[in-house]
């Protein structure tokens, strides 16, 4: 499902240039649900967006549901990201001009669904997060598990393939961060998609079917 193969990244500082990933290989199996652990800087957002195609690895190769990432142009790519892949970010991201349904029901928009069918997976998704009765809300109004609540929604709407998650429960206590870590495990097994999620909370890695840990830009399993 995910099959990353020596892949190498680094940033220019100034005069320097710091190495981010160094020569990482791992492979995701269709349904599995992958930890990757890390202090803050150790690259897992930069690994992350490298493995869904937001960022380009200086080397190495990254095929993700059986597509190499490097062969797509910028057409093929967006496309790709639309419709293959979920992401959940740290601060939730919605859009803060829409409410809640309208955030949910905005990648089946994109990806041209009929009315019907978004109206209906809406209210599904809307009762699974537990949130009929917020659905005209702004996410101005929604606490910050409720906003990662509807992030899930949203990134899991279309039903993708992949799903990648970077630290969702960052800026929650641990109970609200477990229950939103819950419902990324059960939604992505309902509807049997693939989930790698970032966290440095030691708590949450219990709920993932294997762990990586990224130290020093190399990964240690």
């Amino acid at each position: 499902m995910l099959h990353v193969n020596n892949i190498s990244k680094a940033f220019a500082t100034g005069r320097r240039r710091i190495k981010v990933l160094k020569d990482i290989s791992f492979y995701v199996e269709k349904g599995e649900i992958v930890a990757l652990k890390g202090k803050s800087g150790s690259g897992k957002t930069t690994l992350l967006n490298c493995c869904c195609g937001l960022e380009s690895p200086d080397s190495g190769k990254v095929i993700c549901s059986g597509i190499d990432l490097k062969t797509l142009s910028a057409g093929q790519l967006s496309r790709f990201l639309r419709t293959k892949t979920g992401f959940v970010f740290q601060q939730g991201n919605l859009l803060s001009y829409l409410t809640v349904s309208e955030n949910i029901s905005f990648p089946l928009h994109l990806n041209g669904e009929k009315a019907n069918n978004i109206k209906s997976r809406v209210s599904e998704l809307l009762a699974i997060i537990g949130m009929e009765e917020a659905k005209h809300a702004l996410p101005s109004g929604l606490s910050g598990g409720e906003t990662l609540r509807v992030s899930v929604a949203r990134a899991l709407s279309h039903k993708p393939e992949m799903l990648f998650a970077d630290e969702p429960t960052a800026s929650l206590d641990t109970a609200t961060g477990k229950s939103v870590l819950s419902l990324i495990r059960d939604l992505s097994r309902m509807q049997k998609s693939t989930v790698v999620f970032s966290t440095h909370d030691p708590e949450l890695l219990s709920m993932a079917d294997r762990v990586l840990e990224l130290k020093d830009g190399e990964l240690k399993e």
